[in-house]
């Protein structure tokens, strides 16, 4: 379920982008409120999941695979976060209409860095869900 609000949230924020380069800011605020609540319910699974698993067996310090995979999926939920914030920045600044169909560069911006932290987000998924 991770991986498919990861993955939409994706496509919301690039709609996002193509609505601000049609000129559409009221499109871009409610893409970017798309991509908000799905990278927040993303990160409330991967809680959740921390949650079982350090309250259950194994434990953070269990060993190297265990360790591996709290810091990898931390360091990416750290990210996940900081890109949360950048999307109300980016809400608070469209909404002002800080944003055009001849300046959205930092939406772009945005995009490119959801667009890096989904796509990393495919390879932990891989390495720990998967294999």
């Amino acid at each position: 379920m991770d991986t498919i609000l990861v993955l939409t949230s994706s496509l919301g924020l690039y709609l996002g982008l193509q609505s601000i380069k049609n000129g559409n800011g009221t499109r871009l605020v409610g893409w970017l409120g798309v991509t908000l609540l799905l990278g927040i319910a993303s990160l409330g699974i991967k809680g959740s999941e921390w949650y079982n698993l350090i309250t259950g067996s194994p434990t953070p310090f269990a060993g190297l695979p265990e360790s591996t995979f709290f810091v990898t999926t931390g360091i990416h939920g750290a990210h996940v976060l900081a890109g949360l914030l950048l999307i109300l920045y980016v809400m608070r600044k469209a909404s002002a209409g800080g944003f055009s169909a001849k300046n959205y560069g930092t939406v772009e911006n945005l995009n490119l860095y959801w667009s890096f932290v989904s796509s990393v987000w495919l390879v932990v998924f891989a390495l720990f869900y998967l294999i």
